[in-house]
């Protein structure tokens, strides 16, 4: 044993009794901790290893009861790790972790397939759920070198370990071990571990921002018929979610996490409803701009994964809740879940939250620059850029700068804040990913600031271009609150053209429309202003307007044109 063991390990591993462990706890061989577990003195533990090396049949009888029985420990705790008693099943699992380890090496250097097989479940869930992934790359790989090169454990194993390794950014890595676990697992007709590949693999592959979704789409179609067939409600909500991501089409994006909803509401699942509901939620936040019922479904989703002490999930979770408040104008409440979301990136392996970290810390810079208070949001972002650059994620430091390029432009350092959004540029993906948002709102968020600055330096055909730019990307995705940010300065640029008129009707319109940001109304509301408030300008000028205007879409398309480089 390692780190002490249980009354049920003792009788089950070493065949004694409560009697003989109380006997020996009387002779000073063993000790009772104030948990009720045994524990040997260093000197009598070490004792105890030379005599059992001196007997190796009874060794190897007791390892192998050792192995066993930590491999039964970890089945048991499988499928409670995944529901609301999931804080006490990590606590369990963390007292033995000790024997657990131990008993994993002794069947990886044995090629105990069968144990390996009962206990890897659990002991990746665990490692995912609680962002130790160092340790679960490590062990998993271990393992893999001693099971058959064709084994069903084999792929297993490989697939635990392509999601540790697609947790550090390392998402080509990723994608080649998971296609060659899918070639394994095709092999042997293992269909759930076939559909659950599938959608690890298309997960990954929609992060990249493939270019062809259809192989993509044929994934998760595959994956949906092999989940249906066996009537796993989680799982086909769980392609559902996936396939509203890689839709084309925004209202056919919605309607499939709707669907992902419902499935997963009339199974019951608390977990599959939550991640149904964060789904939905950011496309609502990011797409459509119902910013009110993405925060319902949010905090549900917050609430669930606070409850069942799901950490991977809540950090994502509390990040979008941030998001969305700040979009609904309430900074208090967005700071408390950027603060909390930094408080756990501490309590954890800082190289396995490095992105969380940096994301809380760009959050609250973001509260602070639209209080005003530039000096704490300079200090926040250099923060978050030290910690994203350090850790290797491009992303997020385009993020980071994004935010950099705002503060220099707020304090009239134009050339500087330029530069910020073509370095922040520059580190995006070439193909923008499906599944982060934010790296499209990254990209148009520069593209509309670099348009700005062309509009403060009088440069009105550099300001239309990027505008442009950033209109076309945004209607593409269908991001309405980023393309209606746009139309503000779309809205200056034709008020400096001489269409005072048509401007202060774009900037009215954006100013009341439900899907605008609480800053872009704010900033829509600022323009009016500038644009002066004659007849063309007052609520009975543009009501008509207002209401015929609401189609982002009619909009834009209409405004695309006129944008385009030579069209005077």
């Amino acid at each position: 044993f390692r780190g002490g063991f249980s009354k049920d390990a003792a009788q089950t591993v070493a065949k004694a009794s409560l009697p003989l462990l109380l006997a020996l706890v009387d002779k000073s061989l063993l000790r009772v901790t104030r948990s009720g577990r045994f524990d040997h003195h260093p000197v009598i533990l070490q004792f105890t290893r030379e005599r059992a090396a001196a007997h190796p049949d009874e060794r190897a009888e007791t390892d192998e009861r050792h192995g066993a029985f930590y491999a039964g420990f970890l089945r048991a705790r499988a499928e409670a790790l995944e529901g609301p008693t999931a804080r006490q099943v990590k606590a369990e699992i963390e007292v033995e972790f000790a024997n657990i380890l131990r008993a994993w090496q002794w069947m990886a250097e044995q090629a105990r397939e069968d144990l390996l097989d009962e206990g890897l479940p659990c002991l990746r869930n665990y490692f995912l759920r609680y962002a130790r992934y160092r340790e679960g790359t490590t062990l998993f790989r271990t393992a893999q070198s001693s099971v058959t090169e064709d084994s069903l454990v084999r792929a297993r194993l490989l697939t635990a370990e392509s999601l540790f390794v697609y947790m550090f950014g390392h998402v080509e890595e990723a994608a080649s071990m998971q296609r060659r676990s899918l070639a394994i697992l095709r092999r042997r007709n293992a269909s759930s571990d076939v559909a659950e590949q599938l959608v690890f693999l298309a997960h990954n592959l929609l992060g990249q921002g493939a270019e062809d979704r259809r192989e993509i789409e044929s994934m998760l179609q595959e994956a949906l018929a092999l989940y249906r067939g066996a009537e796993d409600a989680s799982g086909t909500q769980w392609v559902l979610t996936h396939l509203s991501k890689v839709a084309a089409d925004p209202a056919d994006a919605r309607n499939l996490a709707e669907e992902a909803i419902r499935v997963a509401r009339s199974d019951g699942d608390a977990t599959s409803l939550a991640d149904a509901h964060a789904n939905l939620a950011s496309q609502l936040c990011y797409g459509a701009g119902n910013f009110p019922r993405a925060k319902t479904l949010i905090a549900a989703t917050v609430d669930v994964n606070r409850r069942f002490d799901y950490l991977w999930n809540l950090q994502w979770n509390l990040m979008l809740a941030g998001e969305i408040e700040l979009a609904l104008g309430n900074d208090a409440d967005a700071e408390a879940f950027f603060g909390e979301l930094l408080a756990m990136s501490d309590a954890f392996d800082p190289r396995a939250m490095a992105t969380s970290k940096a994301l809380a810390l760009i959050g609250l810079g973001d509260v602070a620059y639209l209080r005003g208070d530039l000096r704490s949001a300079r200090a926040l972002c250099e923060r978050s850029l030290a910690n994203s650059t350090a850790a290797g994620l491009p992303v997020i430091e385009a993020r980071g700068l994004d935010l950099a390029s705002r503060i220099a432009a707020s304090e009239g350092r134009l050339e500087e804040a330029a530069a910020l959004c073509h370095d922040s540029l520059s580190l995006l993906p070439g193909p923008l990913s499906f599944i982060d948002p934010t790296e499209v709102w990254i990209k148009v968020s520069c593209l509309d600031r670099l348009g700005d600055i062309a509009l403060e330096i009088g440069d009105e055909q550099e300001a239309a271009a990027n505008f442009h730019r950033a209109l076309t990307l945004a209607s593409e995705r269908g991001y309405v609150p980023s393309a209606l940010g746009v139309l503000v300065g779309v809205a200056r640029l034709l008020s400096m053209q001489g269409e005072r008129g048509e401007g202060a009707r774009l900037v009215a319109m954006v100013a009341e429309h439900p899907s605008a940001p609480h800053a872009v109304q704010g900033d829509a509301k600022r323009a009016l202003e500038e644009m002066g408030s004659g007849p063309e300008s007052t609520s009975e000028g543009l009501a008509g307007e207002r209401n015929a205007a609401r189609d982002v879409g009619a909009v834009i398309e209409a405004l695309l044109p006129r944008l385009e480089p030579g069209s005077g």
